[in-house]
């Protein structure tokens, strides 16, 4: 890594201008992309013994812990609230959820796309992002896109699956009192890196959300057009996909 990134770099040892600083972001941008997913893999692994040890000790003193996926969390109830907004101040929220299309400036000029932002009441700390987008068909249907990302650092914390369905909850609700006819994801293939890039349980707990017909088949939705989630260095587009909410059920 220090390789690569020191040959990016080395265009501006003879001095650095905003210009020649941009030239460079789409390099840095692919570099943090392709080892980003390793590093924090291996740095789960590193610290969930300790993890593990420290709420295990804890426990004895103020709360029984529970087990999942070899981490030990906390039950107990947090209190979140959450925000839809669309802010450039909001672009922290993304960062903290490790996107690579985070600085894509090209979302905040999309007007059908907007975000669910989460802070924990107690810490006063942003712990979740979902992006949202409004999608509109020719026939009249309309869908809201689906791209939950709680932080890591939070999901260390507390149960997964308590995790999503509280951001599942927010946002079906949400569709269900402004008239959507459906809240989609991409197809199971796509759900790590186009609709989440958290990994392990929680793209399960996507993938166990998505609707069947009465003959077992996956309810899909044509969307009749190419809709655009980003236009930037990273092109995230969608033709169709997956019911894991329909107005009626």
């Amino acid at each position: 890594f220090n390789d690569e990134l020191s040959g990016i770099l080395s265009p501006l040892e003879g001095g650095c201008t905003f210009e020649g600083f941009i030239r460079l972001v789409p390099d840095l941008f692919e570099l943090r992309k392709r080892y980003l997913f390793n590093v924090e893999r291996e740095l789960t692994k590193l610290f969930s013994r300790d993890i593990s040890t420290i709420n295990a000790e804890l426990s004895k003193y103020k709360e029984v812990l529970v087990e999942e996926d070899g981490v030990v969390k906390s039950p107990k109830t947090r209190r979140v609230r959450s925000y839809f907004m669309k802010s450039k101040e909001t672009a922290n929220a993304r960062m903290g959820a490790h996107l690579c299309i985070a600085g894509d400036h090209t979302m905040w000029t999309n007007r059908n796309y907007f975000e669910l932002v989460t802070k924990d009441e107690d810490t006063d700390e942003c712990v979740s992002v979902v992006m949202l987008l409004d999608i509109k068909t020719k026939s009249g249907k309309r869908y809201l896109w689906f791209g939950p990302n709680p932080f890591n650092s939070f999901m260390d914390k507390v149960p997964v699956k308590a995790c999503y369905d509280y951001l599942y909850g927010v946002v079906t609700d949400f569709a269900a009192q402004n008239g959507f006819d459906g809240v989609v994801v991409p197809d199971e293939r796509r759900i790590v890196g186009e609709c989440t890039n958290r990994e392990g349980e929680f793209p399960e707990c996507i993938k166990r959300s998505m609707l069947r017909d009465d003959n077992g088949r996956l309810k899909w939705v044509d969307f009749e057009n190419t809709h655009m989630l980003s236009r930037g260095q990273y092109k995230y587009g969608y033709e169709d996909g997956i019911l894991i909410w329909e107005r009626g059920l």
